[in-house]
């Protein structure tokens, strides 16, 4: 597999998490009781017995498939240090690791936001983004023929 296609993996699986987390929160609020409702034959202040089952059904599917995608972030980003570690220009490196590894308040980064944290012109980082990405390739590729 490319190293970009890996990379990318990471930043899909951690948006993935986010998403549940989201959802999870959206559950979680739906336990919560809501307003009286004086529309009713009866008062009731807090959700009926079967939408009370509902949400916390929801809420234990959606606790279940953010546990497997954390799991599987830390996995693929375990992967993706090895393979950012591999390389020697420190610049590299941290674009990088800041394009795919990092956030800035729940977001990705952008590359114009690598340019401007590490003082480059967006072209001059995409030229040495490229440049990063052939490099892992090459560096797997001689591990794979001496293996």
């Amino acid at each position: 597999m490319k190293a970009k296609k890996l990379l990318y993996q990471v930043r899909d699986a951690r948006r993935e998490v986010q998403q549940l987390e989201e959802q999870l929160t959206d559950c979680y609020l739906n336990l919560l009781p809501s307003g009286i409702r004086y529309d009713l034959d009866k008062v009731q202040s807090s959700p009926s017995g079967y939408a009370m089952a509902d949400a916390v059904a929801y809420a234990a599917k959606y606790e279940q498939q953010l546990r497997k995608r954390i799991a599987l972030l830390n996995k693929l980003r375990s992967e993706a240090f090895t393979l950012i570690g591999m390389l020697e220009d420190s610049r590299h490196r941290q674009i990088l690791q800041l394009y795919f590894l990092s956030t800035e308040s729940g977001h990705d980064y952008t590359m114009q936001m690598v340019a401007d944290k590490i003082g480059y012109s967006r072209q001059h980082t995409i030229r040495l983004y490229n440049e990063a990405l052939a490099t892992i390739d090459k560096l797997r590729l001689n591990e794979t023929i001496q293996a």
